[in-house]
């Protein structure tokens, strides 16, 4: 084995990637993997970016994939640097992001034998990846670098195809690790390109038949990915009814259903049951809900049929019976071919409901003090057109979904796959890094805390805007039934704070504003979507805060 041999052999996996379309790496720094990401870092086809936190690193990159659709490679080091992917990787499995995880490793012979960062590598996110390979030790071997290249034509076809994910390469390096001459050239690698036939998709004649026999046909879409063509596809549907989760990017759809959580929290709403849909048509991924996923579960639906690639659809509303593994642009545009139309009169019930609960969220804000909903809602119509939105989870993802307004937001993201609260900042990061758009994050305390290093980046440009919803902790705990009558509720749940992120802000040199009530917030707003060189945080400081569930009551006069 040679030193020279190995740098020749990872720059030519290097070439690989790009050819797959890798525009975009994310390094974090270490001595075990220096080989790779000098690879990468000497290859003028990919963008590189160095940031030492693994956590804050991978929702980053995830964050990048998000923005460009495409897969990003990440580099770290061996041992538990390879442990801190795993949040980000997770959430890439289940939102569908390519991202390509190489991870250092030591050299098996020395793996549980008390050297230093080595730990067990190997299949190391489990279920979380679509593909693992190991490569092999020794590059001087023909079968080796024949193997090697491909492993890595393998794990990029499988990140891109179907379901996109993330795929992970482990590569056990020896010493020595660093040469000191750089390679100028080298063979060129082999290459397996997949190609893409875009086969249409055609409706069995069964479902054109069966689809006619209801009246009652709800279209349900969950997290999806911004899609022009199936939002044409979709307002060209006759009297559709699209009841579009706030992570759909459908919100701009005419005639989305966008205020169904609010109504299906109405308690006693005589409406429930004459609505309730015989049949539903679910896109997507996950929706936040809850309220809506316990009406979607009643027992009048007949049917419910999942549009989606993959080989596994989830029973989220308990009635899954067909999965139709087509994008959902061609299973529409399929419908409009056959021409399918839906029920008018279900859909003007639909439209009315959805009327009657804009109308009273308008009304109902008039007279609501200063609180987490109300500043949400008056920041949301603040919003310079064509932002990107990015939401963070817990309360803050529920304030929006409660009360959405987004007709200034041309995007809207939020890490749903797992929900967690530890990517937030740097998955909005990595977006607003390769974007030239503003990205305006809202998220909760606890939160922005937990992932603050994502501001531990060198990269960021002023078109990223964070609201901080400052409630002093996990108030999220005090609305659910069993945490809230707990005797240890405001040690362990709510995890009370008084942290001051002034001094944070001005730690990442971001430009800082706060407002704790009314006149405050209208006065930093004039300021705060300005277009500035650093990033801007804006706290919005709730001590005497009315909670989601008194805010809804008092929006519908109780």
């Amino acid at each position: 084995m040679s030193i020279e041999s190995t740098y020749i052999a990872l720059a030519q996996l290097t070439e690989i990637c790009a050819a797959h379309g890798v525009k975009y790496a994310v390094l974090s720094p270490g001595s075990r993997s220096a080989p790779l990401a000098l690879s990468i870092m000497r290859n003028e086809k990919i963008t590189h970016f160095v940031l030492t936190d693994e956590r804050s690193a991978a929702y980053t990159a995830l964050g990048i994939a998000r923005q460009t659709q495409s897969p990003v490679v990440l580099v770290c080091t061996s041992g538990t640097a390879a442990l801190n992917y795993a949040p980000a990787v997770a959430e890439a499995f289940f939102c569908e992001l390519p991202l390509i995880v190489i991870t250092a490793d030591r050299p098996p012979e020395w793996i549980a034998q008390a050297d230093n960062q080595s730990i067990y590598q190997e299949n190391i996110y489990g279920k979380h990846i679509k593909y693992f390979a190991n490569l092999p030790l020794d590059f001087t071997i023909t079968e080796s670098i024949w193997h090697s290249q491909r492993q890595m034509n393998e794990a990029l076809i499988v990140a891109k195809e179907g379901k996109m994910g993330p795929v992970h390469i482990n590569v056990p390096l020896r010493e020595p690790l660093y040469m000191l001459n750089t390679i100028n050239s080298f063979p060129a690698p082999k290459l397996i390109l997949r190609e893409n036939l875009n086969a249409k998709y055609t409706l069995p004649k069964e479902f054109i038949n069966k689809i006619r026999t209801y009246k009652k046909i709800l279209v349900v879409a969950g997290m999806h990915v911004p899609d022009a063509k199936l939002i044409r596809l979709l307002e060209q549907m006759p009297n559709l009814c699209l009841m579009a989760d706030v992570s759909s990017n459908l919100h701009d759809v005419k005639g989305v259903l966008l205020h169904t959580d609010l109504f299906c929290d109405i308690e006693k709403n005589k409406h429930l049951n004459t609505l309730c849909p015989e049949l539903v048509i679910s896109i997507g991924g996950p929706i936040v809900s809850k309220h809506v996923k316990n009406f979607l579960r009643k027992k009048q639906i007949q049917e419910h049929w999942h549009i989606g690639l993959g080989n596994l659809a989830a029973d989220t509303y308990q009635h899954l019976n067909v999965h139709i593994p087509a994008p959902a642009n061609e299973f529409f545009h399929a419908l409009l071919e056959a021409g399918i139309s839906f029920n008018k009169k279900y859909a003007a019930m639909w439209q009315q409901v959805e009327e009657e609960m804009r109308d009273m969220v308008e009304k109902g804000f008039k007279k609501i003090p200063f609180s987490e909903s109300a500043a949400c809602w008056k920041i949301l119509k603040a919003v310079p057109e064509r932002s990107i939105l990015h939401i963070g989870n817990s309360l803050a993802i529920r304030h929006l979904t409660s009360f959405p307004y987004f007709s200034a937001f041309s995007e809207i993201y939020a890490n749903r796959g797992t929900s967690g609260i530890d990517g937030s900042v740097s998955s909005a990061a990595g977006h607003s890094m390769t974007d030239e758009r503003m990205h305006i994050l809202f998220l909760g305390d606890l939160s922005f805390m937990y992932d603050s290093n994502g501001l531990w980046n060198k990269y960021l440009k002023g078109n990223l805007k964070i609201v901080i919803l400052n409630n002093f902790g996990g108030r999220i705990f005090e609305s659910l039934p069993g945490a809230s009558v707990q005797a240890e509720l405001n040690e362990y749940f709510v995890t009370e704070q008084n942290l001051n992120f002034e001094s944070l802000a001005k730690h990442f040199n971001a430009t800082y504003f706060s407002a704790e009530n009314d006149k405050q917030l209208n006065s930093a707003l004039t300021e705060f979507f300005k277009v500035n060189t650093k990033v801007s945080i804006l706290e919005l400081k709730f001590k005497n805060n009315l909670s989601l569930g008194e805010i809804k009551k008092k929006i519908q006069g109780k």
